[in-house]
């Protein structure tokens, strides 16, 4: 498989890097691989630290995920699947924690997975600079783009620019042969 995530589930993609499942390449959007800053990795969520993150993350609704809105075609589609699977927040805080405490950067240090990180420059959560750290760190295995005029949400915001540097890093790949 091929796996994409957004945001957290850009993490889970991360989490299976360290396992012995065979993927074929990974697309990471907007999430930095480490969620907590601290004196040596600035480009965590915002200003989340060990000390505050859970007041941190308990006020993530008073920030504008997106840049220029979501397209209003889209956002009818989202409304609709928000109305039949509604976000449970109490219950999902045992995740969400879990997905904050969480360090990825030696997995994307260490990993043969093919691996394309995409940001978003005007991204409200994340410094993209952390791409650019985990390529340095693995350029053999890693590329980034960053994508302009886009918050969190990049695939909603600039879905032409998102959908081109996706099909471009997909066929970059090397075909496998069927038998």
């Amino acid at each position: 498989p091929i796996l994409i995530g957004h945001s957290m589930g850009a993490s889970v993609a991360y989490g299976m890097m360290g396992t012995a499942t065979p993927i074929k390449a990974i697309v990471a959007i907007d999430q930095s691989p480490k969620m907590l800053n601290n004196d040596e990795w600035p480009f965590g969520y915002r200003n989340a630290t060990r000390a505050n993150y859970r007041l941190v993350f308990h006020h993530r609704h008073v920030v504008r995920e997106t840049l220029n809105g979501v397209p209003k075609d889209l956002q009818w589609s989202l409304d609709t699947v928000k109305e039949q699977f509604p976000f449970d927040e109490e219950n999902a805080w045992p995740l969400l924690r879990d997905h904050v405490l969480k360090d990825w950067r030696k997995n994307l240090q260490h990993t043969t997975i093919p691996t394309l990180l995409v940001t978003a420059n005007q991204s409200p959560y994340f410094n993209g600079e952390f791409a650019d750290k985990m390529v340095e760190a693995n350029a053999s295995h890693l590329q980034h783009v960053a994508i302009d005029q886009t918050g969190h949400v990049v695939m909603a915001e600039q879905p032409a620019k998102f959908n081109q540097a996706v099909f471009n890093y997909l066929n970059s790949l090397p075909k496998i042969e069927e038998n």
